[in-house]
């Protein structure tokens, strides 16, 4: 699965109206990256998540598992800016969130996806029930616990370990986009499908890192992954340099105008992203792989550099 998604991008950003890859900034860029930094920073280990992988790793994955199942919502940072200034970011809210639920005795199986319910989830993150977000993470939940329970008993594990091919993420991401809507993150480009299936990818990434490539974590294909297509990740290369956005679009990202989910534009950025993340893996080299490259990138978009410009907005279950 993960080859559909290198390839569509490569062909969407060969067509692209709205996105130009700069070539010569992307090498400059890349350049000025360290390829130790980013082995360094390829882990699941920040305070904000569970870490209980030696001790209960049904307890790790469950998490993992419900993490990632409501992993998107960056479309709405702005209204979660203004609605709840005191909480921290989005992801940390919910990661932390559920890490506190898990420490005080709470279990984050697939009855407890199958069946959480908005106002629940809203008590867990320590926001108002009405905010948009809430709705959708109990609808993707419930759709992966529902589906966990009628075909693997109930169990994550279950699930894993009926992973048995060579290729068991590039397995578990098939499954995900095909059983669930929730995961299908794909779209029309000109009438040709388009592959992105960031939260599938990285629901396989973090089970690698959390469980450091064994068991649960038992993925031999993890080099094939694609980056995560989101919003920040293109973002960091546009403020680069590396990617040259048309005057009318910028603008309207600019004046924080939401672009819509499926649109050319919003395609093309995520699309350009992926590329730009393959070259900059190619031009490093060093054994590292995109996966890598993303997690490093994503964080380093966290600095006031890439903050102090707004990023494009898309309201959607897929980032």
């Amino acid at each position: 699965m993960y080859e559909l998604v290198r390839e569509s991008a490569g062909r969407v950003l060969e067509k692209a109206r709205y996105i130009c890859l700069n070539r010569q900034k992307l090498a400059d860029f890349a350049a000025t990256i360290d390829p130790r930094e980013i082995q360094k920073r390829y882990t699941y280990e920040d305070d904000f998540h569970l870490l209980e992988t030696a001790h209960n790793p049904e307890l790790q994955l469950d998490y993992v598992m419900t993490v990632d199942a409501i992993n998107f919502g960056s479309g709405f940072s702005p209204l979660w800016k203004a609605q709840f200034p005191r909480q921290q970011s989005l992801y940390m809210t919910v990661a932390s969130g559920l890490k506190r639920y898990v420490e005080q005795g709470g279990k984050l199986d697939a009855s407890f996806a199958a069946s959480v319910t908005p106002t629940r989830l809203a008590e867990l993150f320590g926001v108002s029930v009405d905010f948009p977000l809430m709705a959708m993470f109990a609808e993707s939940l419930n759709q992966l616990g529902n589906w966990v329970m009628a075909e693997y008993g109930g169990s994550y594990a279950g699930l894993l370990n009926r992973l048995t091919g060579e290729k068991p993420a590039a397995e578990l991401i098939g499954l995900l986009a095909q059983k669930l809507s929730c995961f299908d993150d794909s779209a029309l480009y000109h009438g040709e499908k388009v592959y992105f299936l960031k939260r599938a990818q990285i629901l396989a990434n973090d089970l690698y890192l959390a469980f450091e490539g064994k068991g649960y974590g038992r993925f031999p294909d993890i080099a094939h992954l694609t980056m995560f297509a989101d919003n920040l990740v293109p973002h960091v290369f546009r403020i680069e340099g590396a990617l040259e956005y048309d005057h009318d679009l910028l603008a309207r990202i600019e004046k924080g105008e939401a672009l819509e989910a499926g649109s050319l534009e919003e395609i093309e950025i995520r699309a350009a992203g992926i590329v730009c993340v393959e070259e900059v893996t190619n031009l490093l080299g060093n054994g590292l792989f995109p996966a890598m490259v993303d997690v490093y990138l994503w964080h380093l978009g966290q600095a006031a550099r890439y903050k102090s410009y707004l990023r494009h907005l898309t309201r959607t279950y897929f980032y």
